[in-house]
């Protein structure tokens, strides 16, 4: 068994045939897991057996989903009890504040971050995550995440003001939240701001817990990541 964790931003003109296609092919794949549709984009994460789930990830790029945010980990069995593919206004939820995605900040790699932690680098690691997601686990010296959800993500850039003329780095799990957060900083004044491609479950896959302390939080029954186990798979 696999799970697949995924997201793109692009413009979808029919959301609700969009979304009865999805939901049909994740019913002919029998995958389980939560799929989001908006007019902006789609955002899922689905587990399945090993060979429905390929079949899943060549169907995702057909639709124009690049490889590079698709990420597949191994799974003891399906993480998710039933399947919903829905509509929301949304693929990532903010309400109280927002940011033009096309002022997302530029990826780092996961290689070019781990060189950075390895030389002693001055920047900040910034969490993009919610506080209980840090406690879990996050990068060495990660700037904490003082937020129970991630539309509280606004306020807190109001108490980092110290940073906007530092490098920041903003990662989460699997890269999402990050575009809209990163976004966010530069239009709020921050001047050297670089998001983590891929999020932690990109590094992971390449790094293990190198320069990671604990586990790696995600939204399924599995609760928690090994980043060592990740890396092997």
């Amino acid at each position: 068994m696999k799970n697949v964790l995924y997201y793109t931003y692009m413009p979808i003109s029919d959301v609700e045939k969009f979304r009865d296609e999805h939901y049909e092919k994740c019913l002919e794949l029998d995958l389980l897991g939560k799929v989001i549709v908006a007019k902006e984009g789609i955002n899922g994460c689905v587990s399945g057996d090993d060979s429905n789930i390929e079949k899943y990830v060549e169907y995702l790029k057909t639709l124009g989903i690049d490889e590079a945010e698709i990420k597949v980990t191994a799974a003891q069995g399906h993480n998710f009890r039933k399947l919903w593919v829905k509509i929301k206004s949304q693929i990532i939820g903010t309400k109280n504040w927002n940011a033009k995605i096309e002022n997302k900040a530029d990826y780092i790699e996961a290689d070019e971050l781990k060189k950075m932690f390895d030389r002693n680098e001055e920047f900040y690691i910034l969490d993009a995550r919610n506080n209980y997601e840090y406690e879990v686990g996050h990068f060495r010296n990660a700037v904490y995440p003082n937020i129970r959800k991630f539309t509280e993500f606004g306020d807190f850039v109001k108490t980092l003001d110290h940073l906007k003329d530092k490098k920041v780095v903003t990662f989460c799990t699997g890269g999402i939240r990050c575009e809209l957060a990163s976004a966010y900083l530069k239009e709020q004044g921050f001047k050297d701001v670089k998001q983590l491609h891929g999020g932690i479950v990109s590094y992971g896959k390449k790094y293990g817990s190198q320069h990671w302390k604990g586990k790696c939080f995600v939204f399924d029954n599995r609760v928690v990541l090994d980043m060592d186990q990740m890396k092997n798979e």
